[in-house]
């Protein structure tokens, strides 16, 4: 099997091991929001999360540094999913809708870019010099975009992302992740 096809199997890796692994997957790149986010790099962040993932992984033997860096790139241009364009279009008759992420500003821009997605903004942990879920983050992104917290929908498919707007008195809503399968990229 080719070693990109492996790399490939790394996401679902989670799934289909045991719960503690499960859990620890989902805990991933969250060490970071109790450090300093000057100088951020979220290129750094999510090499430092694949490390971890990796972590007593036979593929990890697999991969040196270089694969390992293009396995984070390829972070930066993943596929949506086939009804997220339409559905902001369709948001953004009526409202302002932000793409809200702990991932950097150019991170956030190559991946919006690269799906054609139509967000009136695009808002980073970045900005708020804070990682989600702390608090200040949340609020960082209604001030920033000079609306009051109680008028900002907070929409998220994770509840450690809901518990952390609920947490900073922000409105928020659960969406479930969509049944379709992202769109693979045109070669």
């Amino acid at each position: 099997m080719r070693l990109d096809r492996r790399c490939g199997a790394v996401g679902g890796t989670c799934r289909r091991r045991g719960n503690g692994r499960r859990r620890r997957c989902g805990e991933v790149g969250f060490s970071a929001v109790h450090r300093p986010l000057s100088p951020y790099d979220g290129t750094a962040l999510y090499r430092e999360s694949l490390d971890q993932l990796l972590d007593g992984d036979p593929l990890a033997a697999l991969l040196d540094s270089e694969a390992r860096d293009r396995l984070v790139r390829a972070w930066h241009v993943l596929p949506a999913w086939p009804d997220a364009a339409e559905g902001i279009s369709r948001l953004r008759k009526r409202y302002t809708v932000a793409a809200f992420s702990n991932g950097g500003l150019a991170l956030l821009t190559r991946l919006v870019r690269a799906a054609e997605l139509p967000f009136d903004c695009l808002l980073s942990a970045e900005l708020a010099r804070t990682y989600k879920p702390g608090l200040q983050a949340y609020r960082r992104a209604a001030d920033l975009l000079d609306i009051a917290p109680d008028r900002v929908l907070m929409v998220a498919a994770h509840g450690w992302d809901l518990e952390g707007a609920r947490q900073s008195r922000i409105p928020h809503r659960f969406r479930r992740a969509s049944r379709y399968q992202p769109r693979p990229r045109p070669r």
